[in-house]
């Protein structure tokens, strides 16, 4: 079938010359039927145009593949006689822009949308890992229980999970794209945020986690790097490998073990082992994306991992507020998050009320921070290096 993108590739001339992923997805989209999803926000500079990403569950997803050496896909290599309509998917991968525990995160193009997408790939065989089959059923477990949490989710906060393809010694998870990054690459980059910024950001994840949690859902490992930050300002919190389904969401679970990342822990994470611990966990993370977000750089920053655990299970201490946050209800919502008893730690939908978390006429495309990813989305190009 001769789909928009291929004409449009074909138009664009050379195979071997580089070609902006946002110039074939024009091309890809234009001539098609324009969703009733869709919304404009213009600003003196921009427009945004944002739309519901297209699912594929039980589609059939073909990822194509290019000619050696070429930069974008041979048409004629273009898989013929796929079922028409929207149960067929043509699936293009481009760079790498991210790497996690267990895969990598490339950038993506649905040609059959012409919509942008973020394909997480991971190899699942001996030789990845490390010959070790134990650890290899380690990884498709997380891949399965990533899977089966996010098919169930549909939330504005929540990344949004299209669809996977399962090969013999791989699986791809396609999800929504978010142009912006993650918010701690964004620290890394540009330093630490304004406190109406932080407000805008805190008040949308604590949603995102609301809804978490009343589907029975624990993140486990949230943090600024799992969070990504869209170019219109709106966050979205992402990652689900570790995440765990529960009927009591806020009740000790003694199943519970240590998982997620050091710097962001609870306490009673690091003293589980026969205690348990419930989605309290999640909130004490919050405290420390917000003080990361104040602070530009991770909690405990001045400790390794070792000292960290030492004073969170042995001292129950939590990590210093930097000296330069003055605001009373910034250090207020921390402290509450901070709460060393996670009976009197609040939950998320209470924290929704907090004063913090209503930031007064804010409008984030009025910020420094969206210039600087807006203009550096432009940047992305299409590199056409597809999977395999």
């Amino acid at each position: 079938m001769d789909s928009m993108a291929a004409r449009s590739m074909r138009k664009s001339g050379g195979l071997g010359r580089m070609k902006s992923i946002r110039d074939v997805a024009r091309g890809a989209y234009e001539g098609t039927t324009k969703r009733n999803t869709q919304v404009t926000m213009s600003t003196k500079s921009t427009n945004i145009m944002r739309r519901k990403s297209t699912k594929m569950f039980g589609a059939n997803i073909v990822q194509i593949k290019p000619g050696r050496g070429s930069r974008v896909s041979l048409i004629e290599q273009v898989p013929k006689g796929l079922p028409a309509g929207v149960n067929s998917f043509q699936i293009g991968r481009g760079q790498l822009i991210g790497k996690g525990s267990y895969g990598r995160v490339y950038l993506g193009i649905n040609f059959t949308t012409g919509e942008f997408l973020a394909v997480k790939q991971v190899e699942v065989n001996q030789r990845a890992a490390g010959q070790d089959k134990e650890k290899m059923k380690e990884m498709v477990s997380a891949l399965d229980q990533e899977i089966d949490t996010m098919q169930h989710l549909e939330h504005p906060n929540i990344v949004q999970y299209l669809g996977c393809e399962r090969k013999e010694y791989s699986i791809s998870i396609f999800l929504e794209y978010i142009s912006g990054g993650s918010v701690g690459s964004c620290l890394r980059k540009h330093g630490k945020f304004e406190e109406d910024l932080v407000s805008h950001l805190t008040s949308q994840t604590l949603a995102g986690l609301a809804y978490l949690h009343d589907k029975g859902v624990l993140h486990r490992d949230l943090k600024a790097d799992n969070i990504l930050l869209d170019v219109d300002g709106t966050c979205k919190i992402s990652d689900f490998g570790i995440s765990k389904k529960t009927d009591n969401i806020y009740g000790n679970d003694v199943t519970n073990s240590m998982q997620g990342s050091v710097f962001w822990m609870a306490p009673e994470v690091i003293r589980s082992q026969g205690q348990g611990y419930s989605a309290k966990v999640d909130i004490w993370s919050l405290g420390c994306v917000v003080l990361e977000m104040f602070a530009g750089r991770r909690p405990w920053s001045k400790e390794e991992a070792i000292g960290a655990i030492y004073k969170l299970g042995s001292l129950n201490q939590a990590p210093p507020i930097p000296d330069d946050v003055s605001s009373p209800g910034a250090i207020s919502f921390m402290l509450d998050c901070f709460q060393t008893n996670p009976s009197e730690r609040p939950t998320a939908e209470t924290l929704l009320t907090h004063p913090f978390c209503r930031p007064a006429d804010f409008n984030f495309l009025d910020t420094e921070l969206h210039r600087k990813i807006a203009e550096a989305g432009g940047d992305v190009k299409y590199t056409g290096q597809y999977s395999k």
